[in-house]
């Protein structure tokens, strides 16, 4: 499967197994037989499509890895791409404190500094 962070020339690795049958799906996940991720429950159940935790508003998966209580529930890797993290979205809480003003001839004062996560 081609990847954005991937170097354009790089070598592609197959996804073992076929595509789902879609006349006469498998019981649970469809994609169980293939998937590297697979447990027990996806061969039984076929997991409801869900807003992934810890994602974008509107990234939803039918995956059983991805729900609540899943083994893929930190999705932070879907953020990065080579070498670079990439913002999706900033929320920053700023203080009720009365502006500052300066005087003739005074430098402004610096900022605190920004925690790092």
């Amino acid at each position: 499967i081609p990847r954005l962070d991937e170097h354009r020339k790089a070598k592609l690795v197959p996804i073992e197994g076929l595509p789902p049958d879609l006349i006469a799906p498998p019981p649970g996940c469809r994609f169980e037989p293939r998937c590297q991720y697979r447990r027990d429950v996806c061969k039984e159940k076929e997991p409801e499509l869900k807003r992934i935790p810890n994602a974008k508003p509107d990234h939803e998966a039918r995956c059983w890895g991805t729900q609540e209580g899943g083994w893929l529930v930190d999705t932070d890797w879907h953020r990065e791409i080579g070498d670079t993290r990439v913002i999706e979205e900033i929320k920053k809480e700023v203080a009720d404190l009365p502006a500052e003003t300066k005087k003739d001839g005074e430098e402004p004062p610096l900022p605190p500094p920004s925690p790092v996560n």
